[in-house]
């Protein structure tokens, strides 16, 4: 999948997503607002979860490894940058070698994909 065809579209999805790699606790009002978000975008609860964990999850883990993470929200152009130089780091169309365990996917994700069902 090449980034330019795609970055219109999941921009929003990813920038809302970035929210669960931010060294800080998410409260129940954040995780209604990622899912409210979500809700509107183009994509059903598999695709979103596909989307977190191979697009999203590449890009923003690391900032959870960080001694001094990052713990306010990225802006769209931020994301945007993040995950181009994710998608370009990877070969762009490689989303099958997972590239952290499943130890990092965000624990709150189970509570966003339920509001979303």
């Amino acid at each position: 999948m090449k980034f330019d065809a795609i970055v219109d579209e999941r921009l929003p999805v990813w920038t809302v997503l970035s929210d669960l790699f931010l060294d800080t606790e998410l409260l129940d009002a954040d995780i209604q607002r990622i899912a409210a978000a979500l809700a509107k975008s183009p994509y059903g609860v598999a695709e979103i979860a596909d989307i977190l964990r191979d697009e999203v999850l590449p890009a923003f883990a690391p900032n959870l490894l960080s001694l001094a993470g990052e713990w306010t929200p990225w802006s769209e152009a931020e994301v945007r940058s993040i995950m181009e130089r994710s998608f370009r780091a990877r070969g762009g169309e490689d989303r099958t070698k997972p590239v952290f365990g499943q130890s990092m996917f965000p624990e709150e994700w189970s509570r966003i994909a339920a509001l979303l069902r």
